[in-house]
Protein backbone atom coordinates (compact mmCIF):
# COMPACT_ATOMS: atom_id res chain seq x y z
CA UNK A 1 0.00 0.00 0.00
CA UNK A 2 1.42 3.40 -0.86
CA UNK A 3 0.71 6.24 0.93
CA UNK A 4 2.06 9.86 0.94
CA UNK A 5 4.46 10.49 3.86
CA UNK A 6 4.47 13.17 5.78
CA UNK A 7 7.14 14.17 8.83
CA UNK A 8 6.04 12.36 11.92
CA UNK A 9 7.73 15.79 14.21
CA UNK A 10 4.52 17.47 12.19
CA UNK A 11 1.96 14.39 12.19
CA UNK A 12 -0.33 14.57 15.13
CA UNK A 13 -0.83 11.61 17.37
CA UNK A 14 -4.30 10.08 16.72
CA UNK A 15 -6.47 7.92 19.28
CA UNK A 16 -7.84 5.63 17.37
CA UNK A 17 -10.59 3.23 19.15
CA UNK A 18 -12.21 0.16 17.62
CA UNK A 19 -12.97 -2.83 19.46
CA UNK A 20 -12.73 -5.49 16.53
CA UNK A 21 -8.31 -6.30 16.62
CA UNK A 22 -8.67 -6.91 12.86
CA UNK A 23 -10.39 -3.80 11.88
CA UNK A 24 -7.62 -1.61 14.21
CA UNK A 25 -4.62 -3.41 13.46
CA UNK A 26 -5.36 -2.86 9.45
CA UNK A 27 -6.13 1.30 10.05
CA UNK A 28 -3.40 1.43 12.46
CA UNK A 29 -0.69 -0.27 10.66
CA UNK A 30 -2.19 2.30 7.14
CA UNK A 31 -2.10 5.55 9.30
CA UNK A 32 1.38 4.88 10.51
CA UNK A 33 2.50 4.62 7.32
CA UNK A 34 1.04 7.46 6.33
CA UNK A 35 3.35 8.54 9.22
CA UNK A 36 0.87 9.38 11.75
CA UNK A 37 1.11 8.08 15.67
CA UNK A 38 -1.42 6.21 16.68
CA UNK A 39 -2.69 5.71 20.34
CA UNK A 40 -4.75 2.32 20.09
CA UNK A 41 -7.96 1.68 22.08
CA UNK A 42 -10.61 -1.31 21.99
CA UNK A 43 -13.33 0.69 24.33
CA UNK A 44 -14.54 3.74 25.49
CA UNK A 45 -12.73 3.18 29.40
CA UNK A 46 -9.47 2.50 27.33
CA UNK A 47 -9.81 5.79 24.67
CA UNK A 48 -10.29 7.77 28.04
CA UNK A 49 -7.56 6.78 30.16
CA UNK A 50 -5.44 6.96 26.48
CA UNK A 51 -7.07 10.84 26.06
CA UNK A 52 -5.74 11.57 29.64
CA UNK A 53 -2.07 10.20 29.54
CA UNK A 54 -1.11 10.46 25.65
CA UNK A 55 -3.18 13.64 25.13
CA UNK A 56 -3.56 13.20 20.96
CA UNK A 57 -4.67 15.72 18.84
CA UNK A 58 -7.22 13.94 17.06
CA UNK A 59 -9.51 10.84 17.52
CA UNK A 60 -11.16 8.52 15.36
CA UNK A 61 -14.33 6.32 16.97
CA UNK A 62 -15.68 3.32 15.67
CA UNK A 63 -19.81 3.78 16.57
CA UNK A 64 -19.90 0.56 17.65
CA UNK A 65 -18.25 -0.04 21.11
CA UNK A 66 -18.39 -3.23 23.74
CA UNK A 67 -19.20 -0.02 26.26
CA UNK A 68 -20.54 1.96 24.74
CA UNK A 69 -21.15 3.68 21.44
CA UNK A 70 -19.17 6.37 19.76
CA UNK A 71 -21.80 8.76 19.68
CA UNK A 72 -21.75 9.15 23.86
CA UNK A 73 -18.04 8.72 23.83
CA UNK A 74 -17.62 11.30 21.00
CA UNK A 75 -19.68 14.25 23.24
CA UNK A 76 -17.31 13.12 26.66
CA UNK A 77 -13.89 13.88 24.98
CA UNK A 78 -15.66 16.85 23.25
CA UNK A 79 -16.63 18.10 27.17
CA UNK A 80 -12.84 16.98 27.85
CA UNK A 81 -11.02 18.90 25.36
CA UNK A 82 -11.26 20.31 22.27
CA UNK A 83 -10.10 17.54 19.98
CA UNK A 84 -11.36 17.32 16.53
CA UNK A 85 -13.25 13.84 16.75
CA UNK A 86 -14.58 11.59 13.73
CA UNK A 87 -16.75 8.83 13.97
CA UNK A 88 -16.23 5.83 11.67
CA UNK A 89 -18.74 3.09 10.94
CA UNK A 90 -19.69 0.36 7.94
CA UNK A 91 -23.36 1.13 8.83
CA UNK A 92 -25.30 4.06 7.65
CA UNK A 93 -25.02 6.92 10.83
CA UNK A 94 -27.78 7.49 13.03
CA UNK A 95 -28.37 11.01 12.11
CA UNK A 96 -29.81 12.71 15.15
CA UNK A 97 -27.17 10.97 17.20
CA UNK A 98 -24.22 11.85 14.95
CA UNK A 99 -25.67 15.64 15.32
CA UNK A 100 -25.62 15.44 19.05
CA UNK A 101 -22.52 13.83 18.96
CA UNK A 102 -20.22 16.80 18.10
CA UNK A 103 -18.51 14.94 15.92
CA UNK A 104 -16.13 16.70 13.52
CA UNK A 105 -17.13 14.67 10.55
CA UNK A 106 -17.91 10.91 9.71
CA UNK A 107 -16.15 8.67 7.53
CA UNK A 108 -17.03 5.13 5.57
CA UNK A 109 -14.59 3.01 6.77
CA UNK A 110 -12.72 -0.30 5.98
CA UNK A 111 -14.04 -1.68 3.11
CA UNK A 112 -11.22 0.45 1.30
CA UNK A 113 -8.24 1.15 3.71
CA UNK A 114 -6.47 3.07 1.43
CA UNK A 115 -8.90 5.60 0.70
CA UNK A 116 -10.07 5.91 4.34
CA UNK A 117 -6.68 7.52 4.79
CA UNK A 118 -6.86 9.77 2.07
CA UNK A 119 -10.20 11.07 3.44
CA UNK A 120 -9.08 11.11 6.97
CA UNK A 121 -5.35 13.80 5.34
CA UNK A 122 -7.99 15.81 3.66
CA UNK A 123 -9.77 16.26 6.77
CA UNK A 124 -7.05 16.46 9.57
CA UNK A 125 -5.91 20.38 7.87
CA UNK A 126 -9.55 21.47 8.05
CA UNK A 127 -10.15 21.32 11.82
CA UNK A 128 -6.75 22.34 13.11
CA UNK A 129 -5.81 19.84 15.77
CA UNK A 130 -4.81 20.98 19.37
CA UNK A 131 -3.67 19.27 22.60
CA UNK A 132 -5.81 19.04 25.20
CA UNK A 133 -5.14 20.51 28.68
Amino acid sequence: MSHAEIPVHTAPCILYVEDNDAKRYALSKALRQAGYEITEAASGAAALEALAAKNPAVAVIDVRLPDTDGYELCRELKNRCEIPVFLVSTHVPNTLKLGKSGADAFLEGYSNIEEFVKSFQRLIPLHKPQLCQ
